[in-house]
Protein backbone atom coordinates (compact mmCIF):
# COMPACT_ATOMS: atom_id res chain seq x y z
CA UNK A 1 0.00 0.00 0.00
CA UNK A 2 1.49 3.29 -1.06
CA UNK A 3 0.61 6.53 1.02
CA UNK A 4 0.20 9.98 -0.58
CA UNK A 5 -0.97 13.31 0.25
CA UNK A 6 -3.89 14.90 -1.21
CA UNK A 7 -6.05 17.16 0.98
CA UNK A 8 -8.64 17.44 -2.09
CA UNK A 9 -8.81 14.19 -2.84
CA UNK A 10 -9.61 13.57 1.34
CA UNK A 11 -12.12 15.91 1.35
CA UNK A 12 -13.81 14.69 -2.09
CA UNK A 13 -13.64 11.12 -0.45
CA UNK A 14 -14.67 12.33 2.96
CA UNK A 15 -18.18 13.92 0.94
CA UNK A 16 -18.61 10.88 -0.66
CA UNK A 17 -19.17 8.83 2.34
CA UNK A 18 -20.94 11.35 3.89
CA UNK A 19 -23.68 11.48 1.31
CA UNK A 20 -23.98 7.25 0.52
CA UNK A 21 -25.06 7.46 4.32
CA UNK A 22 -27.14 10.32 4.04
CA UNK A 23 -28.59 8.18 0.84
CA UNK A 24 -28.89 5.31 3.48
CA UNK A 25 -26.38 3.43 2.03
CA UNK A 26 -25.08 0.19 3.94
CA UNK A 27 -25.36 -3.48 3.87
CA UNK A 28 -25.05 -6.40 6.48
CA UNK A 29 -25.58 -5.93 10.19
CA UNK A 30 -22.90 -3.51 10.63
CA UNK A 31 -23.96 -0.66 7.72
CA UNK A 32 -20.84 -1.60 6.34
CA UNK A 33 -19.25 0.79 3.42
CA UNK A 34 -16.31 0.00 1.24
CA UNK A 35 -13.34 1.80 0.51
CA UNK A 36 -14.26 5.41 -1.38
CA UNK A 37 -12.07 5.92 -3.92
CA UNK A 38 -11.99 9.68 -5.85
CA UNK A 39 -12.42 8.07 -9.84
CA UNK A 40 -14.38 6.29 -11.64
CA UNK A 41 -13.68 2.81 -13.25
CA UNK A 42 -12.99 3.11 -17.35
CA UNK A 43 -14.86 0.91 -19.74
CA UNK A 44 -14.06 0.99 -23.24
CA UNK A 45 -16.20 0.80 -26.33
CA UNK A 46 -14.91 -2.72 -27.16
CA UNK A 47 -15.68 -4.20 -23.60
CA UNK A 48 -19.04 -2.03 -23.60
CA UNK A 49 -19.92 -3.79 -26.77
CA UNK A 50 -18.63 -7.29 -26.13
CA UNK A 51 -20.83 -7.21 -22.38
CA UNK A 52 -24.09 -6.32 -24.09
CA UNK A 53 -23.65 -9.38 -26.91
CA UNK A 54 -23.05 -11.38 -24.35
CA UNK A 55 -26.38 -9.97 -22.48
CA UNK A 56 -28.51 -10.08 -25.45
CA UNK A 57 -27.88 -14.18 -26.41
CA UNK A 58 -27.78 -15.13 -22.57
CA UNK A 59 -31.34 -12.99 -22.47
CA UNK A 60 -32.45 -15.38 -24.90
CA UNK A 61 -31.57 -18.48 -24.08
CA UNK A 62 -32.23 -18.30 -20.74
CA UNK A 63 -35.69 -16.65 -20.77
CA UNK A 64 -36.83 -16.85 -24.56
CA UNK A 65 -38.47 -14.46 -26.54
CA UNK A 66 -41.67 -14.11 -25.57
CA UNK A 67 -40.82 -13.26 -21.94
CA UNK A 68 -42.63 -10.17 -20.53
CA UNK A 69 -39.97 -8.75 -17.53
CA UNK A 70 -36.17 -9.29 -18.28
CA UNK A 71 -33.48 -8.74 -15.91
CA UNK A 72 -30.17 -9.68 -15.75
CA UNK A 73 -26.83 -9.10 -13.88
CA UNK A 74 -23.51 -10.26 -15.16
CA UNK A 75 -20.16 -10.31 -12.98
CA UNK A 76 -17.69 -9.99 -16.10
CA UNK A 77 -13.72 -10.61 -15.20
CA UNK A 78 -11.39 -7.98 -17.50
CA UNK A 79 -8.14 -10.03 -18.66
CA UNK A 80 -4.92 -8.37 -19.63
CA UNK A 81 -5.65 -8.67 -23.56
CA UNK A 82 -8.94 -6.04 -22.67
CA UNK A 83 -11.38 -8.92 -22.88
CA UNK A 84 -14.48 -8.88 -20.71
CA UNK A 85 -15.39 -13.28 -20.10
CA UNK A 86 -18.44 -13.83 -18.05
CA UNK A 87 -18.23 -15.64 -14.55
CA UNK A 88 -22.10 -16.15 -14.74
CA UNK A 89 -25.58 -14.09 -14.56
CA UNK A 90 -28.20 -13.23 -11.61
CA UNK A 91 -31.56 -13.11 -12.62
CA UNK A 92 -32.67 -12.08 -8.99
CA UNK A 93 -33.18 -8.06 -8.59
CA UNK A 94 -30.62 -6.79 -6.07
CA UNK A 95 -28.43 -3.41 -5.76
CA UNK A 96 -30.15 -0.90 -7.67
CA UNK A 97 -30.91 1.33 -4.95
CA UNK A 98 -27.30 1.52 -3.70
CA UNK A 99 -25.94 1.35 -7.28
CA UNK A 100 -28.36 4.41 -8.56
CA UNK A 101 -26.91 6.09 -5.12
CA UNK A 102 -23.56 5.44 -5.61
CA UNK A 103 -23.97 6.76 -9.63
CA UNK A 104 -26.01 10.44 -8.52
CA UNK A 105 -23.08 10.97 -5.54
CA UNK A 106 -19.84 10.64 -7.75
CA UNK A 107 -22.18 12.55 -11.04
CA UNK A 108 -22.43 15.70 -8.35
CA UNK A 109 -18.72 15.38 -7.09
CA UNK A 110 -15.85 13.63 -9.65
CA UNK A 111 -15.70 14.43 -12.98
CA UNK A 112 -16.03 12.14 -15.77
CA UNK A 113 -12.33 11.33 -17.70
CA UNK A 114 -11.83 13.03 -20.37
CA UNK A 115 -13.01 11.00 -23.37
CA UNK A 116 -15.62 8.96 -21.14
CA UNK A 117 -18.99 9.61 -19.79
CA UNK A 118 -22.48 7.33 -18.70
CA UNK A 119 -25.15 6.92 -21.67
CA UNK A 120 -27.67 6.02 -19.69
CA UNK A 121 -30.12 7.05 -17.06
CA UNK A 122 -29.51 5.39 -13.39
CA UNK A 123 -30.59 1.70 -12.16
CA UNK A 124 -33.91 3.32 -10.44
CA UNK A 125 -35.36 5.22 -13.19
CA UNK A 126 -34.76 1.93 -15.87
CA UNK A 127 -36.15 0.07 -13.32
CA UNK A 128 -39.34 1.84 -13.19
CA UNK A 129 -39.73 3.01 -16.28
CA UNK A 130 -39.77 -0.39 -17.22
CA UNK A 131 -42.29 -1.35 -13.87
CA UNK A 132 -44.58 1.32 -15.55
CA UNK A 133 -44.65 0.11 -19.17
CA UNK A 134 -45.50 -3.25 -18.20
CA UNK A 135 -47.93 -3.22 -15.15
CA UNK A 136 -49.19 0.32 -15.12
CA UNK A 137 -51.09 2.00 -12.13
CA UNK A 138 -50.61 -1.73 -10.26
CA UNK A 139 -48.97 -1.35 -6.94
CA UNK A 140 -45.12 -3.20 -6.86
CA UNK A 141 -44.46 -5.23 -3.76
CA UNK A 142 -40.39 -5.85 -3.52
CA UNK A 143 -41.12 -8.93 -1.56
CA UNK A 144 -37.64 -9.76 0.01
CA UNK A 145 -36.91 -13.19 1.68
CA UNK A 146 -35.14 -14.22 4.90
CA UNK A 147 -32.10 -14.75 3.07
CA UNK A 148 -32.00 -11.24 2.06
CA UNK A 149 -32.61 -9.42 4.95
CA UNK A 150 -29.04 -7.46 4.65
CA UNK A 151 -30.18 -5.92 1.35
CA UNK A 152 -33.38 -4.36 3.16
CA UNK A 153 -32.00 -0.71 2.84
CA UNK A 154 -31.17 -1.12 -0.67
CA UNK A 155 -34.76 -2.53 -1.75
CA UNK A 156 -35.73 0.03 0.43
CA UNK A 157 -33.48 3.11 -1.43
CA UNK A 158 -35.09 1.79 -4.79
CA UNK A 159 -38.77 1.63 -3.65
CA UNK A 160 -38.40 5.29 -2.99
CA UNK A 161 -36.68 6.19 -6.27
CA UNK A 162 -39.41 4.40 -7.90
CA UNK A 163 -42.03 6.41 -5.72
CA UNK A 164 -40.16 9.62 -6.94
CA UNK A 165 -40.67 8.93 -10.23
CA UNK A 166 -44.32 7.57 -10.12
CA UNK A 167 -44.40 4.01 -9.75
CA UNK A 168 -46.54 2.47 -6.39
CA UNK A 169 -43.71 0.56 -5.29
CA UNK A 170 -43.38 -1.14 -1.19
CA UNK A 171 -40.69 -3.52 0.17
CA UNK A 172 -42.69 -6.15 2.25
CA UNK A 173 -40.03 -7.43 4.42
CA UNK A 174 -40.22 -11.45 5.42
CA UNK A 175 -41.83 -11.86 8.73
CA UNK A 176 -45.24 -10.01 7.43
CA UNK A 177 -48.80 -11.46 6.92
CA UNK A 178 -50.44 -12.52 3.78
CA UNK A 179 -52.69 -8.89 4.42
CA UNK A 180 -49.10 -6.98 3.13
CA UNK A 181 -49.88 -8.01 -0.37
CA UNK A 182 -53.47 -7.59 -0.69
CA UNK A 183 -52.99 -4.02 -2.33
CA UNK A 184 -50.02 -6.10 -4.33
CA UNK A 185 -51.08 -6.26 -8.00
CA UNK A 186 -46.90 -7.03 -8.83
CA UNK A 187 -44.46 -9.38 -6.89
CA UNK A 188 -40.92 -8.13 -7.06
CA UNK A 189 -38.99 -11.41 -7.00
CA UNK A 190 -36.19 -10.76 -4.79
CA UNK A 191 -35.88 -14.81 -4.27
CA UNK A 192 -35.09 -17.97 -5.63
CA UNK A 193 -37.18 -20.80 -5.82
CA UNK A 194 -35.05 -22.58 -3.43
CA UNK A 195 -35.56 -19.26 -1.00
CA UNK A 196 -39.10 -20.53 -0.50
CA UNK A 197 -38.63 -23.07 1.53
CA UNK A 198 -39.85 -22.43 5.02
CA UNK A 199 -40.65 -19.20 4.31
CA UNK A 200 -44.72 -18.41 4.33
CA UNK A 201 -45.51 -15.09 2.83
CA UNK A 202 -43.26 -16.52 -0.31
CA UNK A 203 -44.40 -19.68 -1.03
CA UNK A 204 -47.92 -17.54 -0.49
CA UNK A 205 -47.09 -14.93 -3.04
CA UNK A 206 -45.40 -17.51 -5.59
CA UNK A 207 -48.89 -19.09 -5.34
CA UNK A 208 -50.54 -16.18 -6.14
CA UNK A 209 -48.51 -15.87 -9.23
CA UNK A 210 -48.90 -19.61 -10.36
CA UNK A 211 -52.26 -18.97 -9.98
CA UNK A 212 -52.69 -16.13 -12.13
CA UNK A 213 -53.97 -13.69 -9.24
CA UNK A 214 -50.72 -11.70 -9.10
CA UNK A 215 -48.06 -11.04 -11.41
CA UNK A 216 -44.31 -11.35 -11.20
CA UNK A 217 -41.13 -9.19 -12.05
CA UNK A 218 -38.78 -10.58 -13.56
CA UNK A 219 -39.63 -14.60 -14.22
CA UNK A 220 -37.70 -17.52 -13.70
CA UNK A 221 -35.37 -18.14 -16.08
CA UNK A 222 -35.99 -21.38 -18.37
CA UNK A 223 -32.72 -22.50 -17.74
CA UNK A 224 -29.25 -21.60 -15.54
CA UNK A 225 -26.84 -19.34 -17.48
CA UNK A 226 -23.83 -21.86 -15.85
CA UNK A 227 -25.73 -24.42 -17.87
CA UNK A 228 -25.45 -22.36 -20.66
CA UNK A 229 -22.12 -21.85 -20.72
CA UNK A 230 -21.40 -25.31 -20.40
CA UNK A 231 -23.54 -26.03 -23.26
CA UNK A 232 -21.92 -23.81 -25.19
CA UNK A 233 -18.86 -26.28 -25.42
CA UNK A 234 -21.06 -29.34 -25.28
CA UNK A 235 -23.09 -29.06 -28.12
CA UNK A 236 -23.08 -27.44 -31.76
CA UNK A 237 -27.08 -25.76 -31.25
CA UNK A 238 -25.65 -22.94 -29.28
CA UNK A 239 -24.80 -19.57 -30.70
CA UNK A 240 -21.41 -20.14 -31.66
CA UNK A 241 -20.65 -16.02 -31.48
CA UNK A 242 -20.37 -17.39 -27.34
CA UNK A 243 -17.48 -19.32 -27.93
CA UNK A 244 -15.13 -15.98 -28.04
CA UNK A 245 -17.24 -14.42 -25.35
CA UNK A 246 -16.88 -17.13 -22.69
CA UNK A 247 -13.79 -19.28 -20.32
CA UNK A 248 -13.59 -22.86 -21.50
CA UNK A 249 -16.64 -24.81 -19.73
CA UNK A 250 -17.98 -28.26 -19.21
CA UNK A 251 -20.79 -30.11 -17.11
CA UNK A 252 -19.02 -32.52 -14.48
CA UNK A 253 -20.66 -35.85 -15.52
CA UNK A 254 -18.62 -39.23 -15.35
CA UNK A 255 -20.56 -40.20 -18.72
CA UNK A 256 -19.26 -36.88 -20.65
CA UNK A 257 -15.38 -36.91 -20.40
CA UNK A 258 -14.70 -33.17 -21.19
CA UNK A 259 -13.43 -32.50 -24.57
CA UNK A 260 -10.67 -29.05 -25.25
CA UNK A 261 -9.66 -27.79 -28.46
CA UNK A 262 -10.86 -30.92 -30.24
CA UNK A 263 -9.18 -33.30 -27.41
CA UNK A 264 -10.84 -35.52 -25.61
CA UNK A 265 -9.62 -35.65 -21.70
CA UNK A 266 -10.47 -38.60 -18.85
CA UNK A 267 -11.84 -37.44 -15.58
CA UNK A 268 -9.03 -39.21 -14.11
CA UNK A 269 -6.62 -36.84 -15.80
CA UNK A 270 -8.66 -34.10 -14.52
CA UNK A 271 -8.24 -35.38 -11.25
CA UNK A 272 -4.72 -35.04 -11.26
CA UNK A 273 -4.48 -32.06 -12.76
CA UNK A 274 -3.05 -33.29 -16.11
CA UNK A 275 -5.43 -31.09 -17.73
CA UNK A 276 -3.60 -27.94 -20.28
CA UNK A 277 -5.91 -25.34 -18.48
CA UNK A 278 -6.02 -24.53 -15.29
CA UNK A 279 -9.54 -25.10 -13.70
CA UNK A 280 -12.35 -23.63 -11.34
CA UNK A 281 -15.87 -25.60 -10.41
CA UNK A 282 -18.71 -24.24 -9.83
CA UNK A 283 -22.07 -25.52 -8.50
CA UNK A 284 -24.97 -25.25 -11.37
CA UNK A 285 -27.47 -23.82 -9.04
CA UNK A 286 -24.87 -22.32 -6.04
CA UNK A 287 -24.10 -18.19 -5.82
CA UNK A 288 -20.94 -17.17 -6.85
CA UNK A 289 -17.90 -17.71 -4.25
CA UNK A 290 -20.49 -19.65 -1.86
CA UNK A 291 -19.97 -23.07 -3.97
CA UNK A 292 -16.23 -23.03 -6.13
CA UNK A 293 -13.31 -24.54 -5.53
CA UNK A 294 -10.17 -24.50 -7.76
CA UNK A 295 -7.70 -26.72 -9.35
CA UNK A 296 -4.82 -24.82 -8.24
CA UNK A 297 -3.56 -22.45 -5.23
CA UNK A 298 -3.01 -19.15 -6.31
CA UNK A 299 0.65 -19.17 -4.23
CA UNK A 300 3.04 -21.44 -3.52
CA UNK A 301 2.64 -22.43 0.16
CA UNK A 302 -1.03 -23.55 -0.73
CA UNK A 303 -0.37 -25.93 -4.06
CA UNK A 304 -0.49 -28.87 -2.09
CA UNK A 305 -3.27 -28.47 -0.04
CA UNK A 306 -5.25 -27.16 -3.11
CA UNK A 307 -4.54 -30.11 -5.37
CA UNK A 308 -5.98 -32.77 -2.84
CA UNK A 309 -9.15 -30.67 -1.79
CA UNK A 310 -9.44 -30.45 -5.56
CA UNK A 311 -9.38 -34.37 -6.03
CA UNK A 312 -11.39 -35.45 -3.09
CA UNK A 313 -14.34 -32.40 -3.60
CA UNK A 314 -14.26 -33.51 -7.59
CA UNK A 315 -14.24 -37.51 -7.32
CA UNK A 316 -17.31 -36.80 -4.50
CA UNK A 317 -19.04 -35.13 -7.12
CA UNK A 318 -18.55 -37.57 -10.02
CA UNK A 319 -19.28 -40.26 -7.85
CA UNK A 320 -22.57 -38.82 -6.55
CA UNK A 321 -23.62 -37.43 -9.62
CA UNK A 322 -26.87 -38.86 -10.19
CA UNK A 323 -28.06 -37.48 -6.83
CA UNK A 324 -26.03 -34.69 -6.16
CA UNK A 325 -25.90 -31.41 -6.89
CA UNK A 326 -25.11 -30.52 -10.47
CA UNK A 327 -21.46 -28.53 -10.98
CA UNK A 328 -19.86 -27.42 -14.17
CA UNK A 329 -15.84 -26.75 -14.38
CA UNK A 330 -14.38 -23.53 -15.96
CA UNK A 331 -10.93 -22.47 -16.98
CA UNK A 332 -9.70 -20.06 -14.14
CA UNK A 333 -9.03 -17.16 -15.48
CA UNK A 334 -6.57 -16.12 -11.86
CA UNK A 335 -3.54 -15.66 -14.53
CA UNK A 336 -5.14 -13.77 -17.29
CA UNK A 337 -7.20 -11.23 -15.01
CA UNK A 338 -6.11 -7.34 -15.25
CA UNK A 339 -4.80 -5.52 -12.18
CA UNK A 340 -5.32 -2.19 -10.99
CA UNK A 341 -4.31 0.28 -8.81
CA UNK A 342 -7.06 2.89 -7.27
CA UNK A 343 -6.23 5.76 -4.57
CA UNK A 344 -8.61 5.18 -2.07
CA UNK A 345 -9.76 7.19 1.81
CA UNK A 346 -7.82 5.15 4.26
CA UNK A 347 -9.83 6.20 7.40
CA UNK A 348 -7.95 7.72 10.28
CA UNK A 349 -7.03 4.50 13.47
CA UNK A 350 -7.00 5.28 16.95
CA UNK A 351 -5.60 3.70 20.33
CA UNK A 352 -7.90 1.09 21.77
CA UNK A 353 -7.06 2.48 25.18
CA UNK A 354 -5.95 5.65 25.05
CA UNK A 355 -7.93 6.70 22.06
CA UNK A 356 -4.95 8.87 20.60
CA UNK A 357 -4.77 8.75 16.77
CA UNK A 358 -2.71 6.18 15.50
CA UNK A 359 -2.79 6.71 11.66
CA UNK A 360 -4.20 9.74 10.86
CA UNK A 361 -6.87 9.70 7.48
CA UNK A 362 -5.10 9.79 4.37
CA UNK A 363 -5.25 9.17 0.90
CA UNK A 364 -3.39 5.82 -0.21
CA UNK A 365 -3.34 3.43 -3.07
CA UNK A 366 -4.11 -0.01 -3.20
CA UNK A 367 -2.14 -2.09 -5.93
CA UNK A 368 -2.97 -5.60 -7.56
CA UNK A 369 -6.43 -5.56 -7.44
CA UNK A 370 -8.89 -7.90 -9.24
CA UNK A 371 -11.67 -6.69 -10.57
CA UNK A 372 -15.58 -7.99 -10.97
CA UNK A 373 -17.62 -5.86 -13.52
CA UNK A 374 -21.76 -5.74 -12.44
CA UNK A 375 -23.20 -5.50 -15.68
CA UNK A 376 -26.94 -4.75 -15.05
CA UNK A 377 -29.77 -5.34 -17.65
CA UNK A 378 -33.70 -4.44 -17.71
CA UNK A 379 -36.12 -4.17 -20.28
CA UNK A 380 -39.80 -4.44 -20.26
CA UNK A 381 -39.45 -7.37 -23.08
CA UNK A 382 -37.08 -8.81 -25.39
CA UNK A 383 -36.34 -5.80 -28.03
CA UNK A 384 -35.97 -3.39 -25.63
CA UNK A 385 -34.01 -4.46 -22.86
CA UNK A 386 -31.14 -2.23 -21.84
CA UNK A 387 -28.24 -1.64 -19.94
CA UNK A 388 -29.41 -0.08 -16.32
CA UNK A 389 -25.79 0.53 -15.06
CA UNK A 390 -22.16 -0.78 -14.27
CA UNK A 391 -21.02 -0.62 -11.33
CA UNK A 392 -17.16 -2.35 -10.18
CA UNK A 393 -15.67 -4.04 -7.40
CA UNK A 394 -12.01 -4.06 -7.19
CA UNK A 395 -9.92 -6.26 -4.34
CA UNK A 396 -7.05 -7.69 -4.24
CA UNK A 397 -8.32 -11.46 -3.69
CA UNK A 398 -8.92 -14.38 -6.13
CA UNK A 399 -12.29 -13.76 -5.80
CA UNK A 400 -13.65 -10.97 -5.88
CA UNK A 401 -16.78 -9.13 -4.50
CA UNK A 402 -18.01 -6.19 -2.74
CA UNK A 403 -17.08 -5.73 1.29
CA UNK A 404 -15.62 -3.34 3.47
CA UNK A 405 -11.98 -4.11 1.97
CA UNK A 406 -13.06 -3.55 -1.61
CA UNK A 407 -13.49 -0.50 -3.67
CA UNK A 408 -16.70 0.12 -5.06
CA UNK A 409 -17.11 2.27 -7.82
CA UNK A 410 -19.30 3.03 -10.74
CA UNK A 411 -17.80 3.01 -14.60
CA UNK A 412 -17.78 4.77 -17.22
CA UNK A 413 -17.75 4.10 -20.46
CA UNK A 414 -15.34 5.78 -23.57
CA UNK A 415 -16.89 7.92 -26.07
Amino acid sequence: MERIGNTDQINLCLGIETSLRKWGVGYGKKDSLWLITPEYFQVSKRQLEQMSLTTRLFQDLMFGKDTKGIYLRGDFIPTVEGEMFLAEYNDTPVGEGEITALRYIYDSFVDFPIGYRWPSTDASAVVSQTLDKLYPNKTVGIVVPPRRTSYIKDYEILASNCRALGVSVKVIHPSESRDSLKQVGVIYRTFQKNDLEGWELGKYAHERVLDGKKEMFPGFPKTDSKQIMAEVFMKNAVDSRLKGLLPWTWEVNPENPPIFEGVKVSWEKVLTGDFPIPLVAKAISGREAKQMFFSEADNDFLKRSAREAWILRLKNILENYQSGEKWIMQEDLTKKVKKYSFPYLSQEVRHHFTGNVINPTHMAVKQNLGARICFTWVGSHWYDSQVAEIDVSLLDNRIVHTTSNSIHVPAVVEI
